[in-house]
């Protein structure tokens, strides 16, 4: 009976350790048109502790959802089990973050350096889904040398800044798009990503909406731990 009880609670041990946990940070940043610093009180979750020469990972949410939605399908602690320091936030004006939606992509691109400063993070593969491209394409293209990957699904920012961004050349970060096969996977909006990102893979999920991730979490889990592995070893993609 000691045995047996002494096992569970290994194993509770070993699941707890990837456990997301709630948290909040203080942003402070200036917003186009208003006159003094915002502070911006940024709730996010937290799990797994990361290693030195890994990146961290960053969620960030499509337009009807939040941090938790990155929890309630396992995602935060699919990416802890693989070695991975990872977060999920709250967008500005979303759920339990502060402040007033940011409209500018000047202004998003400040708020996701700030709070990754905040953070003291490095290098980041960021996971964005929908709306949360929005944030992640700005700063991809200001500062893509703290991007250390990413994952967009169905993910919004090209549709000003693609052809602008497709002269670049320094976008070199691995990218693996995803896409339900309900959402037309082949549009002009998909095909963008091949262009501005020349390391760029696209994966379609079967009988899959806008949202693929929570038509079959296990999948996308899957898929985006394999993803972080090959960001992590520096493999980049498969050609």
């Amino acid at each position: 009976m000691k045995f047996i009880f002494g096992v569970l609670g290994v194993i509770l041990t070993f699941t707890n350790s990837f456990a997301s946990v709630e948290k909040h940070v203080v942003v402070s940043m200036e917003v186009h048109g208003r006159n003094n610093a915002q502070d911006i009180t940024v709730h996010y979750r937290e799990a797994g502790q990361g290693s030195v020469g890994r990146p961290s990972v960053m969620f960030f949410h499509g337009a009807r959802f939040s941090s938790d939605t990155w929890e309630q399908i396992g995602a935060i602690d699919a990416m802890a089990s693989a070695g991975a320091h990872a977060f999920a936030v709250d967008l500005p004006g979303f759920a339990k973050t502060t402040g007033a939606k940011l409209l500018r992509a000047e202004d998003k691109a400040k708020f996701v350096e700030a709070l990754f400063t905040k953070l003291a993070l490095g290098k980041v593969l960021i996971v964005a889904a929908s709306m949360g491209g929005t944030y992640a394409i700005p700063f991809i293209t200001t500062t893509p040398e703290r991007v250390a990957g990413y994952l967009p699904i169905a993910a919004g920012g090209l549709e000003v800044a693609g052809h602008q961004l497709s002269r670049r050349k320094d976008l070199n970060m691995p990218v693996l798009v995803m896409w339900g096969d309900k959402d037309f996977p082949e549009s002009q909006k998909a095909k963008t990503y091949s262009s501005v990102f020349p390391q760029s893979k696209k994966i379609v999920f079967e009988n899959a909406g806008h949202a693929c991730y929570l038509d079959n979490p296990e999948e996308f889990n899957s898929q985006a731990k394999a993803f972080y592995n090959e960001v992590s070893q520096g493999s980049g993609l498969d050609q």
